[in-house]
């Protein structure tokens, strides 16, 4: 069965470029197109979103909280963006987890891991 793309995630695909190769393209290119690509205008609203750092053994680690409310005692979980840990950001994967937190009621904390190949 084949089905139509939806709309907001056709405009995202569209907003990438070209389609060519990564091979071609280069890493470079695939990470700044990702992250200069428009974020979706009506990405649900959140009671708060904090930026933070964790300490890590190889540097600080950035955390984005986003928060679907004020509610103490909230359920937590912890995301690690897609990218096939070469690209992305919590930037880039914000409409993803404002998503979760909304549909979940959840604290979504999202993580910037470093990323490959730079940080093996």
């Amino acid at each position: 069965m084949i089905s139509e793309l939806d709309p907001d995630a056709a405009a995202r695909v569209a907003a990438f470029g070209p389609s060519l190769p990564l091979r071609q393209r280069g890493l470079d290119a695939v990470r700044a197109s990702l992250e200069s690509a428009p974020l979706p205008t009506d990405m649900p609203e959140m009671a708060r979103i904090d930026d933070c750092i964790a300490p890590g053994v190889a540097g600080p680690i950035p955390l984005r909280i986003y928060r679907p409310s004020q509610e103490p005692g909230a359920p937590a979980l912890v995301y690690f963006h897609g990218g096939g840990l070469t690209m992305g950001s919590n930037h880039s994967y914000e409409p993803l987890g404002r998503a979760l937190a909304d549909a979940s009621g959840s604290t979504v904390v999202a993580v910037e891991y470093r990323l490959a190949p730079e940080h093996p």
